[in-house]
């Protein structure tokens, strides 16, 4: 019995359990991003319609709906979405995505490697922040993830492991869109690199995308039939030219290997390290040189297909979580567990790489205020964090990687797991910019007699969406002072506007300033007409 509950995958699941779930009552919706899928689950379960949920009054088609079903299925029981039911299927899938990545590394290359691997998934900061976000990037990557484990499988002589392949990518396009498809298109030019006539047949083109075509098409055949334009804007816009890359900034050009770093760290600081061993073990032959090129193909291809969009989000990257953590337990597998001398990488190659990282930081500083007033208000709170927990962190790395007592390699790694956990739970928690359930409790106690039971809020440079969740009324978004004045002259009743916004313009004539609170670092005003 205390074999089986320490054994590997309990104590990896365990880690990503709690990983997943500390301190899940902070949480809160503070972008409109963050709030939209538990929108439109309110109003799945309000409305009924499941194909066509409205947000803010308007049939939202941007993106397939599995999240928003989900969440609805989740929240269902009791009547009501709220933030922790929202939440539920991203901590499961964060959970099951560690467990995932130990299942595929053990089958790719034994199960020291699924070990490291899966505690490197659930202590990065990627995994920590994402398993918390209403979102369905991480489900997103759970899907990905388990296709081309699966995809693997089938280029193994594995017969039946097409359908998992094909089908977790049907499920991955389900939660965002053709985005999802990254898995075939890995696998394809993974199988392109060489020996392709062996490689593709293995995939079975031909069935597989039969049943992928199956398992996407209804998406856009329903919304041909009920929603014909919204789904060609959704396509052209929120699809295709959302992602087109146009004249970028400074800012816009470092920004893929700070969103890429983001993801990793700290766990990103054996890269130099590990790709040195991965392309030595590219000479080689056999089913482990295949593998890992299989994944820095993987890790190739995502890092520069979403490296190529014009929008830069840092979540955009949480698929490359997953081959780097493979990749980065196969290497501590033969690092601590078969003794395998640690390949030198020159120091320039650490000061190239962090010199990019300070100068990226230099450009992003530079080019956005709105960046250096956030990072001059948080340092306070986290800056004696972040610098304990590096000089931790690089002194574990630096136990696994330079101990000559190969006995001392597992203590290592196992201090490392526990830094890596402190700091991507300390960075979570050191922002301070974040609204707290507290404030838009007041902020609510304020607007309800002004608004009434059923009247709308306006919004004027603040983020529309999580006021609508959290004051459960329907919110406009306007943009000038035009806009508000004629709001008022509508049916909305109050305004919860900017402090930015009241201090630089005149309010309309007949409109005065009722409140002034805080939205996380932000401050807000609540207007009303002089009725």
């Amino acid at each position: 019995m205390r074999g089986r509950l320490l054994s590997p995958p309990v104590i990896v699941g365990a880690v990503a359990a709690l990983m997943a779930v500390f301190d899940l009552g902070a949480v809160v919706f503070a972008t409109n991003d963050e709030a939209r899928f538990p929108l439109l689950a309110r109003d799945i379960l309000t409305r009924g319609d499941v194909w066509f949920p409205h947000l803010n009054g308007v049939v939202y088609q941007n993106k397939p709906l599995l999240l928003a079903w989900l969440i609805a299925l989740v929240s269902w029981p009791i009547g009501q979405v709220t933030a922790l039911t929202s939440l539920v299927p991203s901590i499961l899938a964060a959970i099951a995505l560690a467990l995932v990545v130990y299942a595929a590394a053990r089958d790719m290359f034994g199960p020291d490697a699924g070990r490291y691997a899966g505690l490197v998934v659930a202590t990065s900061q990627g995994f920590v922040i994402h398993a918390r976000q209403a979102m369905p990037d991480m489900l997103l990557t759970l899907f990905v993830t388990v296709a081309l484990w699966q995809g693997w499988r089938l280029t193994r002589g594995r017969p039946r492991a097409w359908l998992g392949f094909y089908g977790a990518t049907g499920l991955a396009f389900w939660t965002k869109g053709p985005a999802g498809l990254l898995p075939l298109l890995l696998l394809v030019v993974w199988a392109l690199v060489e020996d392709r006539r062996r490689r593709l047949a293995s995939l079975r083109l031909p069935r597989g995308l039969a049943l992928l075509a199956a398992i996407v098409a209804p998406w856009p055949l329903i919304g041909l039939l009920g929603q014909a334009s919204g789904l060609q804007a959704a396509v052209v816009n929120d699809q295709m030219a959302w992602y087109l890359r146009r004249a970028g900034s400074g800012s816009a050009l470092v920004a893929p290997l700070q969103n890429a770093f983001g993801i990793l760290f700290p766990w990103g600081l054996l890269t130099p390290l590990i790709v040195v061993q991965a392309v030595r073990a590219l000479r080689g032959r056999g089913g482990e040189r295949d593998t890992v090129q299989l994944l820095l193909t993987w890790a190739a291809v995502t890092f520069v297909a979403v490296a190529l969009s014009a929008q830069q989000r840092v979540r955009y990257y949480l698929p490359l979580l997953t081959p780097a953590a493979l990749l980065t337990g196969w290497w501590l597998a033969g690092v601590i567990v078969r003794h395998r001398a640690v390949p030198r990488v020159p120091w320039g190659v650490y000061a190239a790489v962090g010199g990019a990282l300070a100068v990226s930081g230099g450009v992003t500083l530079a080019a956005r205020p709105d960046t250096r007033a956030q990072l001059a208000a948080a340092w306070p709170a986290w800056g004696g964090l972040a610098l304990a927990l590096g000089v931790l962190g690089l002194a574990a790395v630096a136990a696994v990687v330079l101990s000559p007592a190969t006995r001392r390699r597992p203590r290592a790694f196992a201090l490392a797991c526990v830094v890596a956990a402190l700091a991507a739970a300390g960075a979570y928690r050191a922002d301070t910019r974040r609204p707290t359930t507290e404030e838009f409790g007041r902020l609510e106690a304020r607007v309800q007699p002004l608004a009434g039971t059923n009247g709308a809020v306006v919004a004027w440079d603040v983020a529309d969406l999580p006021l609508n969740f959290y004051l459960r009324r329907p919110v406009l978004q306007v943009h000038t002072r035009e806009g508000l004045s004629r709001a008022f002259d509508g049916h909305a009743a109050v305004a919860v506007v900017g402090e930015r916004v009241v201090q630089s313009a005149d309010n309309p004539a007949g409109v005065t300033v009722l409140w002034r609170t805080t939205l996380g670092a932000r401050g807000v005003a609540v207007l009303a007409p002089e009725r």
